[in-house]
C-alpha cells in the first residue's frame, strides 16, 4: 500500500469515519483545510511540505497540484440518488451505513443528493486534449 508522509486534506465536508480510517492507513501525518489558493504561486507554498494533496476540489488545481509532483488522491464518490426532501434522502444513505452522506441543496430549485463513498483512487495523469472548433486568423498590418 502507498504510504506519504504528509497529507493535505481538502475537504469543506466532515469527513465520514471510514474516510479518516482510510486517510490514517495511507498517511503518517494528515493536515486538513477548507480550500486551496487559486493563485499558482501561493497553490506552490501552500502544497510545498506535503507529499500527497487528498480531496475533492477543481480540475485546475489537480492539474498543478500533478505539476508541483506531488501525489494527487480523490474521494471516490458514487451518486445514488436525488429526492426533494430530506427526509427521503436520509432513509436511503440508511441503506449504506457508514459510507453514505446527504449533501442539501446547493440552490434553490435543486435535489438533496445521497453520495457513496468507494474510496480513495490517486490521479496519475491528466491529460487534457483540444482541437480548435472556431479559428480566427490575425491579421498583420504592415
Amino acid at each position: 500500500m502507498v504510504e506519504f508522509n504528509s497529507c493535505l486534506i481538502v475537504t469543506r465536508h466532515e469527513l465520514l469515519q471510514l474516510q479518516e480510517e482510510d486517510i490514517e492507513k495511507i498517511c503518517k501525518e494528515v493536515f486538513l483545510t477548507h480550500e486551496l489558493p487559486n493563485d499558482p504561486n501561493e497553490l506552490k507554498k501552500y502544497v510545498d511540505s506535503h507529499d500527497a494533496v487528498i480531496g475533492s476540489f477543481p480540475l485546475h488545481l489537480q492539474v498543478q497540484v500533478l505539476q508541483f509532483k506531488k501525489a494527487l488522491v480523490i474521494f471516490m464518490m458514487k451518486s445514488i440518488g436525488t429526492t426533494d426532501n430530506k427526509e427521503d434522502a436520509e432513509y436511503l444513505a440508511t441503506k449504506y451505513p457508514g459510507r453514505s452522506v446527504v449533501l442539501p441543496p446547493s440552490k434553490e430549485g435543486e435535489k438533496f443528493r445521497v453520495m457513496i463513498y468507494e474510496g480513495l483512487k490517486q490521479i496519475k495523469e491528466i491529460k487534457v486534449v483540444d482541437e480548435w472548433i472556431v479559428q480566427h486568423e490575425v491579421q498583420h498590418s504592415d
